[in-house]
C-alpha cells in the first residue's frame, strides 16, 4: 500500500500528464528502496506509462538557466563567474540545477511553472556508497581501484570553484530576495554533502534523452515504457561523482535508440541527461526480460 509520500507523487504525476497502467504499483520495496511491482501478468509491448516531455526535470525544463542568464544581463559581473563557466565544467551546472530545483519545491510553495517538489519526496535522501564514508571507512579501499574512482576531492574542488561562488555571486536567485540570513539558506539547501547527494541522484537514477525530436510528431511527444525481451541498457553518465550505485538499485535506460560510437559517448551533452520521474522507480537486471523506453 502507497504511504503518504507515494500517493502525493502519483497525484502529482498522473495531474501533470503522466499515465500509468492500473497493474502498476509502486511501493517500498525490502532492502532496496521504492520501486514499481506488477500486480499481474504483463505481455510484451504493453504500455506500462508515459511521461510528457514537460514533466523531464533537466537543464531544458527548469527555470535555473533563464534566470541566470537574465541577471547577468541586468549586471554582468566584471569580475567571477558567468553561467556558461559553470556549465562548461562537468555536472556542475546539472546539480547546481537539481539543488536550486530542491530549494524552490521546498520553499517556494505553489510556484508558476513545473515544480518537482512530489519527485523530490520520494527520491532517497541518504546513500550508503563511498562518496559518503568516513576517512577510516575508505582507508578499508587501500589496495583497490576504487578510491581513485570515487572522485571526492574532484567533485569538492568543483563545488568549492565553481558552484558556491556562483550561488552567492547570485543570492537573490539561490536563496530570495526575502531570505534574512544568507549563509542559512546556503548552509540547508547548497551546502557540500547535498551537492554530493544530487551528484549521486544524477549518477544512479538519470536517462540519456535526446533533445533531437524530429522523428517526433510534436515537441509535447510522450516517452512510453513497455516491457521488452533484450535487456536494459546501463548507460551510467560520466561526472565527477564517481562510480556510485544508488542502494536502491534503480537503473539507467539510454532512451537514445541508435547506438553510439566509444568516442561519441564521451562527449556527453549534459543537457540531455533527465531526471525521469516515475522511469527510475524501474528496476533492472542483466540479461532478464526488462523495460524499454520510446519516445
Amino acid at each position: 500500500m502507497a504511504d503518504d509520500q507515494e500517493r502525493a507523487f502519483l497525484d502529482w504525476f498522473t495531474s501533470n500528464g503522466g499515465w500509468i497502467d492500473s497493474r502498476l504499483s509502486l511501493q517500498k520495496i525490502p532492502g532496496m528502496g521504492r520501486g514499481l511491482v506488477a500486480l499481474s501478468a504483463i505481455s510484451e509491448n504493453d504500455r506500462l506509462f508515459s511521461i510528457p516531455r514537460s514533466m523531464l526535470m533537466n537543464l531544458g525544463t527548469s527555470g535555473l538557466q533563464a534566470a541566470c542568464e537574465a541577471a547577468e544581463q541586468e549586471k554582468a559581473p566584471r569580475e567571477g563567474l558567468a553561467w556558461k563557466d559553470v556549465l562548461e565544467h562537468g555536472w556542475c551546472g546539472l546539480i547546481l540545477m537539481l539543488m536550486w530545483e530542491h530549494w524552490r519545491a521546498s520553499t517556494q510553495g505553489e510556484t508558476t511553472g513545473m515544480t518537482w517538489g512530489p519527485y523530490f519526496g520520494i527520491m532517497p535522501s541518504t546513500f550508503s556508497t563511498p562518496m559518503f564514508w568516513t576517512a577510516e571507512q575508505l582507508d578499508m579501499l587501500q589496495g583497490t581501484d576504487i578510491q581513485d574512482k570515487i572522485a571526492r576531492a574532484e567533485a569538492e574542488e568543483d563545488y568549492c570553484t565553481y558552484v558556491r561562488p556562483y550561488i552567492e555571486q547570485y543570492p537573490h536567485i539561490f536563496v530570495g530576495v526575502h531570505a534574512s540570513d544568507l549563509h542559512a539558506v546556503i548552509e540547508k539547501y547548497y551546502h557540500i554533502e547535498m551537492y554530493h547527494r544530487m551528484g549521486s541522484s544524477i549518477l544512479s537514477r538519470s536517462f540519456h534523452v535526446k533533445r533531437d525530436l524530429s522523428h517526433a510528431e510534436s515537441d509535447e511527444a510522450d516517452i512510453t515504457f513497455a516491457p521488452a525481451e533484450v535487456a536494459v541498457e546501463r548507460a551510467m553518465p560520466r561526472g565527477d561523482e564517481g562510480d556510485e550505485v544508488d542502494h536502491e538499485e534503480s537503473a539507467e535506460i539510454d532512451m537514445d535508440e541508435n547506438d553510439e560510437s566509444e568516442d561519441e559517448e564521451n562527449d556527453e551533452d549534459v543537457r540531455d541527461i533527465s531526471m525521469v520521474p516515475m522511469a527510475d522507480m524501474l528496476n533492472a537486471k542483466f540479461g532478464s526480460e526488462n523495460v524499454c523506453g520510446r519516445h
